[in-house]
């Protein structure tokens, strides 16, 4: 995460390259952290749930290293993810962490 936000310096070509560089790392780690969210839901939906909470938690950890705190997005995400697994029969015996907005 630190290479994505690197102090500019130069002049403004590489400036504009460095930029341009952040903003690349920046959309790969909350790619990452996206799809690091998604799979711990879907092991906790295969019955994995010691791993899937630790997943779900790893991404809230970066998510908060972004942006101070959990977007409601999330929050909206796992509500979602919650009813998707009720509706299926499956019932959560731990449930994650509620993200907060």
């Amino acid at each position: 995460m630190r290479k994505a936000f690197l102090p500019l310096s130069g002049n403004v070509l590489e400036r504009a390259a460095q930029v341009r560089q952040q903003q690349s790392m920046l959309r790969t780690l909350i790619r990452y952290t996206k799809e690091t969210y998604q799979l711990g839901v879907i092991n906790i939906e295969i019955g994995n749930e010691e791993e899937g909470h630790a997943l779900v938690k790893e991404a809230q950890e970066i998510y908060k290293k972004l942006y101070g705190e959990i977007p409601a997005i999330m929050e909206r995400n796992r509500q979602r993810d919650k009813e998707y697994l009720e509706s299926n029969g499956i019932t959560l015996s731990e449930e994650p962490p509620k993200l907060t907005g």
